[in-house]
């Protein structure tokens, strides 16, 4: 089975020495700041997809607001 898009690879990190846990946060986290945007509460990157040679991500961003 290939790939779908077989030019573009997002390296995955081994799994931290002595975790037995499935799913395992990039040691590198937060890629975003939750500060970033200032009216912005908070920041959540929930997906990164191939897009015209590189990556592109997809986020939420949580109003000040709560809206």
């Amino acid at each position: 089975m290939s790939a779908p898009y077989p030019a573009f690879q997002i390296s995955v990190e081994p799994r931290p020495a002595n975790s037995l846990d499935v799913v395992w946060r990039y040691s590198a986290n937060p890629v975003i700041a939750r500060n970033l945007i200032p009216t912005s509460n908070s920041i959540f990157n929930s997906a990164v997809v191939p897009y015209g040679g590189g990556f592109a991500g997809v986020f939420r961003c949580d109003n000040k607001r709560a809206k």
